[in-house]
């Protein structure tokens, strides 16, 4: 979390800035669709397209597919825009892995609409099989008893049970074959984490074993944009985690980029 704080009131740190960090905000693309869709468990493959669809037009010549490490799967080639709102990302998957990609990052914003405007950062996650699955039968049988726990865990302990969900036998219904007939624990925690999506609270998480998973949510708006500000002044940064600068008519601007240290 970045939270800017003036010395004092200046008439445009208070009121320009964050007029135009909602504007952008509101014009900014979004992510329609993902290929494999958030949180989901697929079977490792040898070459993979990896897939992404917008809501609007893009400018295609430029991406930012961010990461790095064993999160991050080994690319088989350049991004490929197939038209103007979809690209993508030839990979090599391997079996039993978590893959994290960032779309667009704090300093990276390759992708951006055709007017320029970036996507907000994006996080999208999924992950791999192993190579040799457990038996059915008895995974089933897991399956199901995970369920029924986290159902009980919902209705006991979960306080915006019913503020974030309308109709809790419903979406359980959409979900429950797919969380008994996933082929690994790992699988279930992906169905389950698919079904408690529609709560978007990002305080809601399931743990497995001492693995977090946290609810995919819509990027948040950060009502920051260093781009802006760096336009209006010349931003210095600290030995710890912040920025600071003096305005031309002398009020002084604070960027801390944390609260910690």
């Amino acid at each position: 979390m970045t939270t800017s704080l003036p010395f004092t009131p200046s008439r445009w740190l208070g009121a320009l800035l964050p007029l135009l960090g909602v504007a952008l905000a509101q014009d900014a693309p979004r992510v329609v669709t993902l290929i494999p869709d958030q949180q989901q468990c697929i079977q490792a493959e040898q070459l993979v397209r990896l897939r992404v669809v917008f809501d609007r037009a893009m400018d295609p010549r430029s991406f930012s597919f961010c990461g790095g490490g064993e999160s991050f799967p080994k690319t088989q080639g350049k991004p490929v825009w197939i038209d103007d709102r979809t690209i993508e990302l030839p990979v090599e998957l391997l079996p039993d892995r978590d893959y994290q990609i960032g779309l667009n990052s704090v300093t990276a914003k390759g992708f951006r609409s055709k007017e320029g405007v970036p996507l907000q950062p994006y996080a999208w996650s999924f992950a791999t099989l192993p190579a040799v699955l457990p038996e059915p039968a008895a995974q089933q049988k897991r399956n199901e008893a995970a369920r029924q726990r986290l159902l009980a865990a919902i209705d006991e302990h979960y306080s915006y049970r019913d503020r974030r969900v309308q109709d809790w036998a419903q979406l359980v219904g959409q979900h429950a074959a797919a969380m008994d007939t996933a082929p690994t624990d790992r699988a279930w925690v992906s169905a389950a984490m698919r079904m408690l999506a529609p709560t978007e609270d990002l305080h809601l998480g399931l743990r497995w074993g001492d693995r977090m998973f946290g609810i995919p949510s819509a990027p948040i708006d950060p009502m920051w944009d260093r781009t802006v500000i760096a336009a209006e002044v010349s931003l210095q940064a600290t030995k710890t985690n912040a920025m600071w600068a003096m305005t031309k008519d002398g009020y002084g601007y604070l960027c801390l980029g944390s609260w910690g240290g």
